[in-house]
């Protein structure tokens, strides 16, 4: 991903109903693990957000690719700068892995799966979003540099694939979504260009109120489409 865009996400995601909407999500998977003293990876961690709200439960190494991304963190500690298709970690070392945005830059995303499988301990846990739909490919995932977009089966086959078993998935950002879907459309055509911008006070608090209630849907019942899937995956022992 480009350095201007890990710039302006590090200006958006403490307030933005699109990060605000992730930190709910990660808020429920704190809850749903109630664990303490955990060995975490934030693997392709960006500016870090993840990383600092999972902090409370344990020690968080945040790696990413791009040196730019980690330089300019909020994160000051235990920084990696490592692909995530090959990381410079033994075997069975984390107790929780998380991989936010991150699958679908990448051309080998089930190596990179398989990567996380092998360096999470048994019995712990990988926990992963992308964006879905595929007929929402737009300028905006030119400009990010994605490689493709997700059905939810096609995020759990994979991750199935590598060993791991199923403990939750669904899809999120989903009220936005009939909007959102005609506003790509229009834009498929257009030169590349990130959707992700300010958005005035009263919608973003709006949006945020949505996420907060979209969250705790999509973990306990689960929502049958969405902007983004999520899973919440296990190493078997």
């Amino acid at each position: 991903m480009k350095d201007e865009e890990f710039k302006l996400i590090s200006e958006l995601e403490n307030d933005h109903w699109w990060y605000i909407g992730r930190k709910f999500l990660l808020c429920r998977l704190k809850k749903h693990l109630n664990i303490q003293n955990a060995l975490i990876l934030d693997a392709g961690c960006g500016t870090g957000f993840a990383g600092r709200i999972l902090a409370d439960i344990g020690d968080v190494i945040s790696m990413d690719s791009s040196v730019y991304a980690l330089s300019n963190s909020a994160i000051d500690l235990n920084k990696c700068a490592a692909s995530i298709t090959n990381m410079p970690f033994a075997d069975q070392t984390y107790d929780l892995i998380t991989a936010m945005d991150v699958l679908e830059h990448l051309d080998d995303d089930q190596k990179a799966i398989a990567e996380m499988y092998r360096i999470c301990k048994k019995d712990g846990y990988l926990f992963v979003t992308v964006p879905a739909c595929k007929r929402m490919w737009s300028a905006h995932d030119e400009s990010l540099e994605h490689k493709r977009r997700y059905s939810l089966q096609e995020l759990t086959d994979g991750i199935k694939a590598a060993g791991f078993s199923i403990k939750k998935s669904s899809y999120f950002v989903s009220a936005v979504f009939p909007v959102a879907f005609i506003y790509r459309l229009l834009k498929r055509k257009s030169a590349p260009a990130s959707d992700l911008s300010h958005v005035p006070f009263l919608i973003n608090s709006t949006l945020k109120f949505i996420m907060l209630l979209e969250a705790w849907t999509a973990w306990h019942i689960g929502l049958p489409f969405g902007m983004t899937a999520f899973v919440l995956a296990r190493r078997k022992s």
